[in-house]
């Protein structure tokens, strides 16, 4: 993903790079020292950049300007101000964001190596406790790794190899040399690691490298708990114009609609249809997706997610809201209500029934990666009493009976009685080891190698691999619960809150329209069921990528399961408080 923004940046430079920028507009772009290498090493010109940003500032204003005049005569007060602020405003948005792309991209790369540190460092640590030798260990990181810091290992591979560098450990130096503060620990441990493949003696390689994996530990975790402080604010200024706003101006709108001064003068209305639908429909959602997207960027555990919504899906779901809002709509009853109900209902069933098992399975992983590293640390404990690595799988799976582990174990020991395939190659192909994470599935390879060689060398490795993971997996567990209360009180205003306060206001709305000609109260209806349904995908979007689910399935699967509850709130309480107020006025 990252590789394709990089390119569609160098595009956007060589095709917009025309005219020189004044020296005033360089003052606006100032990399620190992190950006400046990562623009070296992707081929990004810093005056190119400047020309690129420059170019489309100049272009845009233009043709911007001239529209803004047109519309200033043909679009009447006050729709005519805010499409010209509009405009007016995306030529700086436009220049900016070119401008910051690098230091997005970089902050992105940065925030991924932190993510895959303990990962790499654990790999590395396990072939180098295998074989002290530092470029077998780092080709074994860059080979079974995926990610940011496994890419920069497979260039410093490629550079030794071709004498553009002095040297494995050189490159590993520059790598580590390249971090910015995030990754401040993960320097330390590249550093560590180098020194300790010039260690004459095992316990100060051991120390070194065990050394090396605490301090990747540590930085995750500490970069974690610095996020989870921190999000109070952010979350607290999402909240406020994803759903406080809206609902705000939502429930004022009876209010600005009539006035009644000394009398019953009924007066135009300061905001029309069009302007609150502007508002509700595509102004504060974009605010909120942009604010929630960029308080996501920080995220030190987020990974994204590779796997694309595939399109026969996307079409499929899109069609069901289309055509059960159409079908709803030519109802002979209970309209617009059953219109938003038909619109959400077929698409969130559709997304729970197709989407739903891929969800649960990726909920079980964790437990899942929680019994292999359990098993690992048994494991590790029964070479060290002298068993064989055999013994020790088949101890650890008796006491795990109808798990993954135990599955795993009985598939590779069939291989290894039938075949006669070794148990470290047996692992490499195993389906259910390759469902964990590589740091799992390389530590029972690793110790499947070592134990070929010196069985109680593999039992320390396995019982010190089987702590680190356990580490990491609690600091994740830890983060997790710290961040579900945020999660929780989002989801809860998204479903309920919300929809109810909008309910009520529009319940409102149509009594008052009733008593006074005021327009068509069935549009403010349509206006804040569809403003219900884009807050359910916009805050489940920041939900889920806060607890680590980045899918596009998983966040189909989330609209799917909320928005019938948020938009049967809406259309309950709607009806109670129109009823109700009815009956009073």
């Amino acid at each position: 993903m990252e590789k394709d923004q990089v390119a569609e940046l160098r595009k956007s430079i060589a095709k917009n790079g025309r005219y020189s920028p004044p020296a005033k507009f360089s003052i606006s772009f100032r990399p620190d020292e992190c950006t400046k290498d990562w623009m070296v090493r992707n081929g990004i010109d810093e005056k190119g950049l400047l020309s690129a940003a420059y170019t489309q500032l100049v272009q845009y204003s233009v043709v911007s300007l001239v529209i803004s005049v047109i519309l200033a005569f043909l679009v009447p007060y006050p729709m005519n101000l805010m499409i010209m602020f509009c405009l007016l405003l995306f030529p700086v948005l436009t220049a900016f964001s070119i401008l910051n792309a690098p230091v997005r991209l970089s902050g992105e790369e940065q925030m991924a190596m932190l993510a895959e540190s303990p990962t790499v460092v654990g790999m590395i640590s396990m072939s180098m406790h295998l074989s002290p030798s530092l470029e077998r260990a780092a080709a074994y990181a860059a080979r079974n790794g995926e990610g940011a810091l496994t890419f920069r290992l497979r260039h410093v591979m490629w550079d030794a190899a071709t004498g553009w560098s002095g040297g494995v450990s050189d490159g590993i130096g520059r790598v580590a040399a390249s971090l910015g503060e995030t990754n401040r620990n993960l320097r330390q441990a590249l550093q560590m690691i180098s020194t300790a493949a010039s260690e004459s003696s095992r316990v100060g390689l051991e120390r070194l490298l065990d050394r090396a994996n605490e301090l990747a530990v540590a930085g995750v975790k500490e970069r974690l708990d610095r996020y989870i402080t921190s999000l109070s604010f952010p979350t607290m200024v999402l909240f406020a114009f994803g759903v406080l706003l809206p609902v705000m101006l939502f429930s004022m709108v009876p209010l600005l609609t009539i006035r009644v001064a000394l009398g019953s003068d009924i007066v135009e209305p300061p905001l029309g249809t069009l302007q609150i639908a502007f508002l509700m429909l595509v102004m504060f959602p974009s605010c909120a997706f942009l604010y929630a997207r960029s308080t996501l960027s920080k995220h030190p555990l987020r990974r994204k997610e590779r796997t694309e919504l595939p399109r026969r899906d996307a079409i499929i779901f899109l069609t069901l809201l289309v055509f059960g809002g159409a079908i709803g709509s030519v109802l002979p009853f209970g309209q617009p209500y059953a219109a938003l109900l038909c619109c959400i209902i077929p698409g969130s069933i559709w997304a729970c029934r197709t989407f739903g098992k891929s969800h649960r399975e990726e909920k079980r992983r964790p437990q899942q990666e929680g019994e292999f590293s359990s098993a690992l640390y048994q494991v590790g404990n029964q070479l060290l009493s002298g068993s064989s690595l055999e013994a020790s799988l088949q101890t650890a799976a008796q006491m795990r009976r109808s798990t993954h582990f135990s599955r795993f174990v009985a598939g590779v020991m069939h291989q290894l009685r039938t075949s006669g395939i070794p148990l470290s190659t047996s692992m490499q192909s195993n389906e259910l080891l390759r469902q964990t994470t590589p740091l799992v599935r390389n530590a029972f390879i690793t110790v499947a190698e070592a134990a070929e060689i010196d069985p109680e060398a593999a039992g320390r490795t396995a019982v010190n691999l089987a702590r680190y993971i356990w580490e990491l997996r609690e600091s994740e567990r830890v983060g997790k619960e710290r961040m579900r209360s945020v999660v929780d009180m989002m989801s809860y205003t998204t479903m309920l809150f919300a929809p109810i306060v909008l309910a009520v206001t529009s319940g409102l709305y149509q009594v008052v329209s009733s008593i006074a000609p005021m327009g068509d109260s069935t549009a403010l209806i349509w206006i804040g069921g569809i403003y219900v349904a884009e807050l359910c995908l916009v805050v489940g979007y920041f939900n889920q990528n806060l607890m680590g689910q980045a899918s596009p399935r998983d966040l189909i699967y989330g609209f799917g399961r909320t928005a019938p509850i948020a938009m049967t709130a809406f259309v309950i309480a709607s009806i109670i408080a129109q009823e109700g107020m009815g009956s009073i006025f």
